[in-house]
């Protein structure tokens, strides 16, 4: 189903105004069908409160009651509920000490960060835009709603978030916007590291990286290369372009990024610098060592062309220990080696030959060669 028929027909909504409450989506998924975009970013904002919205519904869940929120789960899709609010004085750069539930949309409007995300919809597809988000989302421009740096002292992620939106959208950040961002960068400080990591990470892999080199103007990111970012989008990959001239992961530990993409991005860090990937042999041993996909990697980081590796794989060369036609029992049985370490010693040195001259990799050739490297 298109975005414009499902948000037409929405029950969630239907259901608040059949029971006489206001409700409207809003942010992002009325931004993706202003711009004719997929979704499935469903919030919505409503003069119900919490507990008359739970109320309504079978399947909810208190994820930001403190604030006004509750999610609902319905017809497989989870929507973020929230009452039309104020918020009181915000506390640690990140969150209101409190909200006053009011009951105008305009006032709700107002409290949101970007004017493209503050812009209503209703289930008839009338649109409610106080801030000129429309006209934003036409010139392409990300602009706080009212003044920017207030808007960044209230909630010091937003920064982060115009940057993220500015990579997934192709727009470019409002010129007072984008001097509150570098004005004000030091109090994302205040903010979790995962909550960092996550936007960041969103930034990383949107399509239009013109943008992400303000990134920089933050500590976390001060000496990430954003000038060289691959095309391919594999977070991996794209991660270990940026931090490649770092003299470590310590950036990544402290960002609390994902363990297993710490160890893929050290694997490829450590080969980055390998020499003569032109020579058939050399290329090969990498692919043994790293395997298929992280030697493409290692060539697209160093701009190096596939034609010798795509040669590799068709030619269905043997290229790992598995691929060897005998085995550690093979050579315990004719008693070249005796069981432990040195059978992987053995079968690493035969396959270090075969990768040399593929012609080798048999039984007979592999038995001979294993005896005269006793």
């Amino acid at each position: 189903m298109e975005l414009k028929d499902y948000l037409k027909n929405n029950k969630v909504l239907s259901i608040l105004n059949d029971n006489g409450f206001e409700a409207y989506f809003v942010g992002g998924v009325v931004r993706d069908y202003i711009m004719n975009r997929p979704s499935a970013d469903f919030d919505i904002t409503t003069n119900a409160t919490p507990q008359e919205v739970k109320s309504l519904f079978e399947n909810t869940f208190d994820t930001g009651i403190k604030h006004g929120t509750v999610t609902i789960k319905h017809d497989g899709h989870l929507y973020e509920v929230t009452t039309y609010r104020q918020d009181a004085k915000y506390l640690n750069y990140r969150h209101p000490s409190s909200v006053k539930y009011v009951g105008e949309l305009r006032k709700d409007l107002n409290r949101r960060d970007f004017t493209i995300n503050a812009i209503a919809l209703d289930k008839e597809l009338t649109i409610q835009d106080f801030h000129h988000g429309m006209e934003d989302i036409e010139k392409g421009i990300i602009r706080t709603v009212g003044n920017a740096e207030k808007r960044f002292k209230e909630d010091a992620l937003r920064m982060l978030r115009a940057i993220r939106i500015s990579t997934q959208l192709g727009f470019d950040i409002e010129e007072k916007t984008l001097q509150a961002i570098y004005q004000n960068s030091h109090l994302i400080n205040h903010i979790s590291k995962e909550r960092i990591y996550s936007e960041f990470k969103k930034a990383l892999m949107g399509d239009h990286l013109k943008n992400i080199v303000h990134l920089t103007c933050f500590d976390d990111f001060k000496n990430f290369n954003f000038n060289d970012i691959p095309e391919e989008k594999d977070f991996v990959l794209r991660l270990t372009a940026v931090i490649k001239d770092l003299p470590s992961l310590e950036k990544l530990i402290t960002l609390k990024a994902e363990k297993n993409v710490i160890n893929e991005v050290m694997i490829l860090k450590n080969h980055i610098d390998d020499k003569d990937l032109d020579d058939r042999y050399q290329l090969k041993k990498l692919i043994s060592i790293i395997g298929k996909e992280n030697a493409k990697k290692i060539l697209i980081l160093k701009k190096l062309p596939f034609y010798l590796y795509e040669s590799i794989l068709e030619s269905h060369e043997c290229l790992t220990l598995g691929e060897l036609v005998i085995t550690g029992k093979d050579l315990i049985s004719q008693s070249i080696v005796s069981e432990g370490r040195e059978v992987g010693i053995m079968l690493n040195r035969l396959l270090d030959e075969v990768l040399r001259n593929p012609s080798l990799n048999n039984y007979e050739d592999l038995i001979t060669l294993s005896k005269s490297f006793r």
